[in-house]
């Protein structure tokens, strides 16, 4: 897949969770402020990192849902997986799910990571304890060779979901729940899914969620 399809996907994406974040956290009354300088903002985005990398390799103690991309995880996969976990986080607010890459990313995919994984829901492998885990969630991908060392935690999932845009891939997942379709991504199987969910309200319209008018 080109790069400028991939691309798409993930600015659709972030454009979401930009969204979303506005309707879970409406902007306070308007007033007139400095805008930060770039010192700031840089000073800001590493505090953040560094902290969302202290929290994410710490060992989780907690049942939890877990959504895998696939080895060497691309664009695709990875926006997908966190597009699942959003979908599942607003389905089912009372059990964590987060996003683990089960051998990492592909250099295009890791040089973003370095960058925004903090405004993301990405656990480390070694974080999560294999027996706590209960549902999860498969991205761009149905076969187990494509999860590594974490397709071990399918044998005791509670449910299964696969999604996938290669329609003539076959599963060896033996899944609960599959959704296949020949679209341009499995992020736009997923991204359709959580705008289904959770339609943003008017003041997320008004704020350029589908356009200005």
């Amino acid at each position: 897949m080109s790069l400028p399809s991939l691309r798409a996907p993930l600015l659709a994406l972030l454009s979401l969770t930009a969204a979303h974040a506005l309707l879970l956290h409406p902007p306070p009354p308007h007033r007139r402020c400095p805008p930060p300088s770039m010192a700031d903002a840089a000073a800001g985005a590493t505090e953040s990192s560094a902290a969302h990398g202290l929290r994410s390799s710490l060992p989780l103690r907690e049942p939890c849902n877990v959504v895998l991309t696939h080895t060497n995880a691309d664009f695709d996969s990875l926006a997908a997986a966190v597009a699942l976990a959003k979908l599942w986080r607003l389905q089912r607010p009372s059990m964590p799910t987060h996003v683990v890459l089960p051998r990492g990313a592909n250099p295009l995919a890791a040089r973003f990571l370095a960058y925004h994984k903090h405004l993301f829901p990405i656990r480390g492998f070694s974080t999560i304890n294999p027996e706590e885990v209960q549902m999860i969630g498969v991205c761009d991908t149905q076969t187990r060779d494509r999860l590594g060392p974490a397709a071990a935690w399918l044998e005791n999932a509670t449910h299964i979901a696969v999604f996938d845009h290669h329609e003539y891939a076959s599963t060896d997942l033996e899944p609960d729940e599959l959704l296949v379709e020949p679209v341009g991504s499995t992020t736009t199987l997923l991204v359709e899914k959580l705008k289904a969910s959770a339609p943003p309200p008017e003041h997320v319209h008004r704020a350029g969620w589908r356009g200005t008018p």
